[in-house]
């Protein structure tokens, strides 16, 4: 019993504070995640759809409620959120939790309760933009 209590003291850092690990993980896996996301933005908004960055989008209330208002943003919007989703689920699954569900199941449940919070991140984004935009106009 003494051996055990002793081998839990000696033991590492990882082992003692094995929930902060986890935090700490998450952590650098959400910034990752966010630097690859804004990365891939940055290259659709101002490369790839440069060209539609002046195309407004069609009457939708839809898009009109989350204040999106150009194509090009739309497309790099999405394109690139989708992007760092994937990539944080991919590496919070693996790295930070070590899952060992199955990886199908686990991907729509992901895909369904981060939808949501995706279009309103895009709401509350679109509408800061058009404030700072309208603001840097004047």
């Amino acid at each position: 019993m003494k051996e055990t209590n002793a081998a839990k003291k000696d033991g590492s850092f990882f082992e003692k504070h094995a929930e902060i690990w986890k935090f700490i993980k998450f952590t650098f896996a959400g910034a990752f995640s966010s630097l690859i996301e804004l990365g891939v933005f940055a290259l659709l908004q101002y490369v790839v759809f440069k060209s539609l960055n002046d195309v407004p989008v069609t009457d939708s209330p839809v898009l009109a409620f989350l204040g999106v208002e150009y194509k090009g943003y739309m497309y790099s919007y999405f394109i690139s959120t989708v992007v760092g989703y994937a990539i944080a689920f991919v590496m919070n699954r693996k790295i930070t939790f070590k899952a060992d569900a199955n990886p199908l199941l686990s991907t729509v449940l992901y895909a369904i309760f981060s939808t949501p919070g995706s279009v309103h991140s895009s709401a509350r984004s679109s509408r800061t933009a058009a404030v700072a935009t309208r603001s840097l106009s004047c």
